[in-house]
């Protein structure tokens, strides 16, 4: 959820970056974190797993042929194998779904 709504706030896609999951809300998502986004790379509240995930989500959306075979492993080494499909199927989904909003919303 941390990814879809940092991919949301680079894509300046409000709508999409406001929504909370009922899932991700229940599992201790709180506005605070959410607004520490920005600042994943520094802030505490980010573990390994977490920073790793974001490095790539912030990458997909800025260059997607830019994201690196070791960020790729990191991903791989904090959260194991299927999340590299599951948070690279994600982000393509998000990263679409975020452009999508942004030509509704400037047209």
């Amino acid at each position: 959820e941390l990814c879809r709504i940092r991919v949301a706030q680079l894509h300046r896609a409000e709508a999409s970056a406001r929504h909370r999951t009922p899932a991700a809300v229940a599992a201790g998502l709180t506005d605070e974190l959410v607004e520490a986004l920005p600042m994943w790379a520094v802030d505490d509240r980010f573990d390994d797993a977490r920073r790793a995930a974001l490095a790539v989500a912030e990458l997909f959306v800025v260059d997607v042929h830019a994201v690196t075979d070791e960020q790729m492993a990191a991903v791989n080494a904090a959260l194991g194998p299927s999340a590299v499909t599951t948070l690279g199927t994600a982000l393509a989904v998000w990263d679409g779904i975020c452009r999508f909003e942004r030509v509704l919303v400037d047209s």
